[in-house]
């Protein structure tokens, strides 16, 4: 049976699955990546990030989730870390872009928050 988190329908993250998914596909390709637009001002109680927008970007095969703001992806979730867009590496230093104002809990919670938005990309039923 497949280990599924919460409610979401996600496959559940462990490090050997974390571990499994990179090493099987470390190189992706933007055109892969389902993305939109996302700022700030659309998210007003809840924008984890000191930057006011970018591009929330989710690999569907993978679950990998990124934020590209600029020339740097970051990766949002373990599935995105040790990964290469176009072959360029994914950023896994959040703090380079966590709002000051933020406690490492909350800035976690509302990572979260947009790792679920991301997942409804892949979804036939986008919310």
């Amino acid at each position: 049976p497949r280990n599924i988190s919460d409610n979401t329908g996600w496959p559940k993250a462990t490090k050997e699955s974390i571990k499994e998914a990179k090493e099987k596909e470390p190189f992706l390709k933007s055109t892969e990546i389902k993305s939109i637009a996302i700022k700030s001002q659309d998210y007003p109680k809840t924008w984890p990030f000191n930057v006011a927008e970018g591009s929330l970007g989710i690999h569907c095969e993978t679950g990998a989730i990124f934020f590209t703001t600029g020339a740097t992806t970051f990766g949002l979730n373990g599935w995105a870390y040790n990964r290469y867009i176009d072959g360029k590496p994914v950023s896994i230093e959040l703090g380079r872009i966590q709002s000051p104002a933020l406690s490492e809990e909350e800035f976690s919670k509302r990572r979260l928050l947009l790792v679920e938005k991301a997942q409804t990309l892949c979804s036939p039923f986008r919310r």
